[in-house]
Parts: C-alpha cells; sequence; structure tokens
C-alpha cells in the first residue's frame, strides 16, 4: 500500500542534523513524484551520494530552489506542477490543446474572412455590371430621344390649352402629384412652369414659348410614340386605386361650399385615390365630359365659375366626403353657422365693382381666408 521513499530535505533540517530522511506516501502519490524531474526529486541509490550532497551548501540549494521557482511561474499549470498537483506531462498536453484551440480559431476566422471577401467580389462585379448597363441604357435612350426629338419638332404642335389638360388628366388619373410630372417631363419647379399651368397670359400664343410647354409636349408625343415601352405604362401597373364609395343614395342641402378652385383641388384628390376619370365623372352628374375637362383646366380661385357644370362637381364632392365620413373644415363649419341661403365663398376679382369718386380697390382676404374686393379712400 504504502512505500518508503527517500527524498533529501536539504533547507529543512540544521547543519548538524542534515541526514536523509524518510516519508511515507500512497503508491498514487509515489507515481506522481516519480513523473517528477530529477532536479526536483531526488532519491539516492547509495549513501556515499548522501554524503556527497550533505555537503552541498545551503546557499546552492537556495538559489537553485529560486531558480526553479521563476522557471515554474509562468503559467498556472506549471505553478500547480511545482506544488505536485498537476503532472509535467499533462501541462504539456493542456497547452497544446490550448494552441491547437488557438489555431483552430484563427483558421475558422481566415475561412470567415476569405468568404466575406468572395462575396464582396461578387457584388462588386454584379454593381459594376448592372452599372455598365446603365450606361448603355442611358447612351440608347439618349439616342433615342435625340431622333424622336426631331420627329416631334417636324409634327404640328399641340395648343397649350390641350397640353395643360393632358398634364392634369396625368395627375388625376394616375394619382400622380405634381412633382411626379415635373420629374417625368424634367422641369424643375418654377415660375415657368406656374406661368403655364395657370395660364395667365394675355396673349394665349406666348405660351408657346414657355420651356415647361415645350418639354411637356415633347413627353406627351414620346409616350405615345414609345407605346408599352413607355415610363406612364409602368406607373399605371404599379398604381393601385379603390372604388369610388356609392353616392347614388346620399342627398344635400343643395347649397355650394366650395370654390371653383377648392372644388378643383377636392376632385383631384379624389381622382388619385379612386378609379375615377373625366368621362365616368361627367356621366354620373349628367353632364358634358369636354366642359368637365375644360372646368379642370381653368384656373384661378374662381375660373370656371361661369360653366354649368360647377354646381354639380361641388355637389358630387359633397357626397363623397358624406360617404367617406370626413369631417368639415374649419372654414366650412363657420360658413354653415353664418347661415346664408347663398353662401358667401369671396369676391371673384375678375368681375367689376363700382367705385366712388376718391375710392379705389384691392384684394383682401378675411379671417377665413376668403379673397375679398376692399375699398380704400385715396385722398
Amino acid at each position: 500500500m504504502f512505500q518508503n521513499i527517500r527524498y533529501h530535505t536539504r533547507f529543512m533540517t540544521s547543519s548538524a542534523q542534515r541526514k536523509p530522511s524518510s516519508i511515507l506516501v500512497s503508491s498514487a502519490s509515489a507515481r506522481q513524484f516519480a513523473s517528477m524531474p530529477e532536479c526536483f526529486l531526488e532519491v539516492p541509490s547509495s549513501m556515499a551520494e548522501v554524503d556527497k550532497v550533505e555537503q552541498t551548501p545551503r546557499k546552492e540549494a537556495w538559489t537553485a530552489q529560486r531558480e526553479l521557482s521563476s522557471l515554474l511561474q509562468e503559467t498556472p499549470q506549471k505553478k500547480a506542477w511545482t506544488m505536485g498537483v498537476v503532472p509535467l506531462n499533462e501541462m504539456a498536453e493542456s497547452e497544446k490543446e490550448q494552441e491547437e484551440e488557438e489555431l483552430s480559431s484563427l483558421l475558422q476566422k481566415q475561412e470567415t474572412a476569405q468568404r466575406e471577401l468572395e462575396t464582396a467580389q461578387r457584388e462588386l462585379s454584379s454593381l459594376l455590371q448592372r452599372q455598365d448597363e446603365d450606361e448603355e441604357e442611358e447612351v440608347e435612350s439618349e439616342e433615342e430621344d435625340e431622333a424622336l426629338e426631331q420627329e416631334f419638332r417636324q409634327m404640328p404642335a399641340q395648343s397649350p390649352n390641350m397640353v395643360r389638360s393632358r398634364i392634369r388628366k396625368l395627375i388625376s388619373d394616375k394619382g400622380l402629384k405634381v412633382k411626379d410630372i415635373q420629374a417625368l417631363i424634367g422641369e424643375s419647379p418654377g415660375p415657368a412652369w406656374n406661368k403655364f399651368m395657370n395660364g395667365k397670359y394675355k396673349d394665349q400664343s406666348w405660351a408657346y414659348s414657355n420651356d415647361a410647354y415645350r418639354k411637356a409636349a415633347f413627353f406627351l408625343y414620346k409616350e405615345k410614340r414609345l407605346g408599352k415601352q413607355g415610363k406612364l405604362v409602368e406607373i399605371s401597373k404599379k398604381s393601385a386605386k379603390s372604388a369610388l364609395p356609392d353616392v347614388s343614395g346620399i342627398t344635400t342641402d343643395g347649397k355650394t361650399y366650395l370654390t371653383p378652385g377648392e372644388c378643383r383641388t377636392s376632385l383631384l384628390a379624389i381622382f388619385k385615390k379612386y378609379h375615377l376619370t373625366h368621362g365616368k365623372l361627367a356621366k354620373l352628374i349628367g353632364q358634358n365630359p369636354a366642359m368637365v375637362g375644360r372646368f379642370m383646366s381653368d384656373g384661378g380661385p374662381f375660373g370656371g365659375s361661369d360653366k354649368g357644370c360647377y354646381h354639380p362637381l361641388a355637389d358630387f364632392v359633397e357626397k363623397v366626403r358624406i360617404a367617406t365620413g370626413a369631417k368639415k373644415s374649419r372654414k366650412r363649419l363657420a360658413i354653415d353657422e353664418e347661415g346664408e341661403e347663398c353662401p358667401y365663398l369671396g369676391d371673384d376679382a375678375s368681375k367689376r365693382y363700382l367705385v366712388m369718386a376718391g375710392e379705389s380697390l384691392y384684394l383682401g382676404r378675411d379671417a377665413l381666408g376668403r379673397q375679398m374686393v376692399k375699398h380704400q379712400r385715396t385722398h
């Protein structure tokens, strides 16, 4: 069960008692001690060696012990080995396994980086290919535009009113915004666009020299020539509108609460949201489609107020408001509170007004934002 192991205790005994000692340990501990290097575990084979060891100075023993401790205190495994807990061969295996794990982790990181690099290279190659294709398409598109522009110049020019009407129909039927139309025709927001769409010219022939008119007319001609390959076809596929609410059973008080300009704005919003065209709208209100188109082409707050379709259109807008459950605006509530038989919507600046001597007229607005013609004394 136990073995008698003799080893030297150099610095544990005095100089007078420096003799070999014996300690009884278990067989397992004996095997553990046997695996340690000879510099730490000394098992004398004869008394001569014992006498030789006894003659070693204490200083050399202490020096050797410090050197051994400094060499073995690098890692926890070596410290454990010096205390007789972990054998040297197990410590070496543990360090080897740790190095193998680190190497395996480095290889995995290298493989991951390599895969990411390959993915980035494929994406870059695809991006460059798409860029080249886009450049080729742009070159071809520019060549087609040049050819179509030459054809367009040789064709009879469309009237500004017709171009304006078609642009407004695009806004209403396709659900496009003004900025979308401007981007399609290549015109930036500004006075040229506003002047053309409002149609305020002393001489209507001046509209032919408007830059917005020329770009809009060419765009419409190009879309007609391209057919299914045009941009408007793709926009039609993307736009999704809802069905118009049923307004056949809705009744109103018959009063008009919107100016012609406000009526057009509301109708454009309805055209964008629901499947409705000028022709269908004219059929619903019992009016001529051409008159509805002309009313939508008019400009200004009171443009088109003399047309017969104005009041039926305003009544249709009121029915849609009731059918959808939309709330009345602050202006509408204030007009209702006034209780007029014919709601006052403002003054039309295009009409004539009586002015007394020493007075002049000017345009202003009231608290509800209604346009008003006001008098002021000149002297």
